[in-house]
């Protein structure tokens, strides 16, 4: 995996720097690298909450991570829509059963006649 390095600014209060501080000190690293290890450790969590979806169908889910939401659209107009979603198993009959990033599972019913979303920004329109 290659790694962008950018450079950011964090306003803290004081209570909270002189609490990083001592944690980084305590490690024996710079408060910058703490810093960076609690930034990144978020990062991977965020990442990874698909990771704890529980999937007892034994079938292969699609990635649908790069979606910022898709939204279904059925004859009599009806709308779903689904934010963040990240996960997408399409069942034998049509219907999709999408997994999202609050960690709510939807299942939407084969029969919609349109559907559309929208990428994150960077990220591929078609996935699949």
């Amino acid at each position: 995996m290659i790694e962008e390095m950018v450079e950011v600014t964090i306003d803290l209060p004081k209570d909270v720097i002189l609490e990083l501080s001592v944690q980084a000190h305590e490690l024996d690293i710079t408060l910058n690298q703490h810093i960076v290890n609690i930034l990144m450790q978020r990062v991977k969590e965020e990442e990874n909450k698909y990771a704890q979806m529980v999937d007892a169908c034994g079938r292969e889910w699609l990635d649908i991570s790069s979606e910022k939401y898709r939204v279904y659209r059925f004859p009599d107009q009806e709308i779903v829509e689904v934010h963040e979603p990240l996960r997408l198993l399409i069942s034998d009959s049509g219907g999709h059963r999408v997994f999202d990033n609050s960690g709510q599972c939807h299942y939407i019913p084969a029969g919609w006649i349109h559907i559309r979303w929208v990428p994150k920004e960077g990220q591929p329109h078609f996935v699949a």
